[in-house]
């Protein structure tokens, strides 16, 4: 399958209810086409004139599935060393294309990657981290379990299935254009997914071959500004080449995973290659893609200033945010007339003194109403840059968000219409001048954020170690994805990922019990989503004590060790469908003293206000 979409609004989707299809297909805003002549008599095929960079993807699809067709073979004998081997040269081949196969068909890439889709329209969906291709493969062949039979059959029924969804991709190739413009496209996602999924180990869990996975990817790349049929920018085109191929030696001089520079990496290869791929696309076209994202088309990276728009995830009902309008909707968000009661503003638990999070451990309900215990309320610094709100995921905008708060009888106990009579508007100017004022608390300039760009003497050794550990050996970056650090899923930031952790109830650190707090499946009755939560961005978490949707670890010490000993499960809890590892990560007091300072390091409280 194929992805053809014109100028298109995420916002107007509603993007926490989109499937995974959907989203990467949106995602990668595809500007090639199907294209059919009609003017031949009686033709029913399509004909696209062949490219070197067509070309280039129907012979790396090739080697992808010889390479998938050597790995079933394998599996099937009983040298497990022989089975890792074959594993690793799949892998390759199919990071040297990925950058071409995400971008043009995202539904094969999920097919020979996975995780499985959560969010099945046809079916309950599959259990949370439920492993799929690639990732089903290497639990089985790296993993502690002790190989089956039935995990030897497994393994070629997965391979097998693979093999099909490359092959039906590779016949259908020929009717793809591929112009130079997307293809630099292609390759400014790629870069990023390096950056921020490639070196964290996101989709290779177990083998520990991120880093040199990662050069592979970065390999692709490199063909790829090879096969680029333009005639114009050759100095630009030769800079570009160089520095990706500097980037994948530096990745190659250090390919263990525990050890790596990640933070080095990012700021002296990986930025400086990104921004000359991205040059180089800018002087062969300058018009930057249809598709509004959430990553600005303009911005080289995703670690680049103001490289977020914090209005793409905006309803197509909503209007541009006016100086007026959010002056109204600042107003509006410190007054108490909003509330049924009239006591209580949005800044009653969102204090911009407190980063516009609030200090308890829980939510404080409407005097006399009773509830059920309340959750942790969060910030709304960088709001704006989540596709799902909530920590159920229940709102797809920050107009529905402020929808369902307004009309809630423990929260404000009001409605959008109460709270519109109060003000002399209509209830949809309150909803969008409330959330065209909360996509101005994006705050993505931090210490961190500036010694990335450059300045990198911002950040002190203990901190760039933190930044290491979390995207590394602590594994925080597989699920706090940078630069946000939080569960947007780069390069596309279209979908939030949900996880079951496990949180308990009181902060044992045994024989503790999860937290009553079925989550997500509150929304959507799925057991597979019982106790699954959003995950939150550590972006100023250093400011928002306490934490988890309970507030039930007042430091982040005891956040960290949380992790350390393995979620709830290493706590004693019995939780089954945890998705996240239960073995400890065997943190040193430094490591943890590392993983703090780097959080602090990601505080940007630069937007905090008084009341007007």
């Amino acid at each position: 399958m194929f992805c053809v979409l014109g100028d298109r609004n995420l916002g107007t989707l509603g993007a926490a209810a989109l499937s995974v299809v959907a989203v990467a297909c949106l995602a990668v805003g595809v500007t090639a086409s199907w294209r059919a002549d009609a003017t031949r008599a009686g033709s029913t095929r399509a004909h696209v004139a062949p490219t070197p960079m067509r070309r280039m993807f129907r012979d790396d699809l090739d080697s992808l599935i010889s390479s998938i067709e050597a790995l079933r073979a394998s599996v099937a004998k009983p040298r497990q060393d022989a089975a890792q081997a074959a594993f690793r040269r799949a892998r390759a081949a199919y990071k040297h294309v990925e950058f071409l196969l995400a971008y043009y068909s995202p539904t094969t890439a999920a097919a020979l990657t996975g995780p499985l889709d959560n969010d099945d329209p046809d079916g309950p969906p599959a259990p949370l981290g439920t492993r799929a291709g690639f990732g089903l493969v290497e639990a089985a062949l790296f993993g502690a379990s002790r190989r089956t039979t039935a995990m030897d059959a497994q393994e070629q029924r997965v391979t097998a299935s693979m093999r099909a969804s490359a092959r039906a991709l590779s016949a259908s190739v020929e009717l793809l254009s591929i112009d130079d413009s997307s293809a630099l496209d292609a390759m400014r996602l790629e870069l990023a997914r390096v950056m921020t999924t490639g070196i964290a180990g996101y989709d290779s869990d177990e083998s520990g071959d991120a880093i040199v996975e990662s050069a592979a990817a970065l390999d692709g790349i490199r063909a790829g500004l090879a096969h680029l049929t333009t005639a114009l920018a050759a100095p630009e085109r030769a800079r570009a080449i160089e520095l990706v191929d500097r980037a994948a030696r530096a990745l190659r001089a250090s390919p263990q995973f525990d050890g790596f520079d990640r933070f080095g990496f990012i700021a002296t290869n990986g930025i400086p290659a990104a921004r000359a791929v991205a040059a180089l696309r800018r002087r062969i076209d300058p018009r930057p893609p249809a598709l509004r994202r959430l990553w600005r088309s303009s911005a080289a990276t995703p670690f680049d200033s103001d490289a977020f728009d914090p209005s793409a995830l905006a309803p197509a009902y909503a209007p541009p945010a006016s100086p007026e309008l959010i002056a109204f909707g600042r107003k509006l968000f410190f007054d108490s007339r909003l509330s049924g009661p009239g006591t209580r503003s949005c800044a009653s638990c969102h204090a911009p003194s407190n980063a516009f999070a609030e200090p308890r451990g829980r939510a404080t309900p409407l005097p006399g109403i009773r509830t059920a215990p309340l959750r942790n309320t969060p910030t709304l610094l960088n709001a704006a840059l989540q596709p799902a709100l909530f920590a159920d995921e229940r709102a797809g905008s920050l107009e529905e968000q402020i929808r369902v708060v307004l009309s809630s009888p423990a929260e404000m106990g009001s409605s959008p219409e109460l709270a519109a009579s109060r003000s002399g508007v209509d209830e949809r100017t309150v909803r969008v001048a409330l959330a065209a004022y909360i996509r101005t608390l994006t705050a993505l300039s931090s210490r961190f954020d500036r010694a990335i760009r450059g300045d990198t003497a911002l950040l002190a050794p203990d901190e760039r170690r933190g930044f290491n550990l979390f995207v590394g050996r602590a594994r925080c970056g597989t699920c706090h994805f940078a630069p946000l650090f939080g569960g947007t899923l780069p390069p596309e930031f279209v979908r939030s990922e949900l996880e079951i952790i496990g949180a308990p109830s009181s902060p044992a650190v045994r024989r503790a019990t999860v937290d009553a707090d079925s989550g997500r499946a509150r929304v959507d009755h799925w057991p597979e989503h019982r106790y699954a939560f959003r995950v939150p961005t550590v972006r100023n978490a250093a400011l928002t004590a306490p934490y988890m949707h309970n507030g039930v670890y007042s430091t982040l010490a005891a956040v960290i060790d949380f992790y350390d000993r393995g979620g709830g499960v290493g706590v004693g809890a019995s939780l089954s469908s945890q998705t996240l590892p239960s073995r400890s990560l065997h943190l040193t007091s430094r490591d943890r003293a590392d993983l703090v300072a780097f959080i602090r390091a990601v505080t940007d409280s630069s937007v905090a206000v008084a009341k007007p």
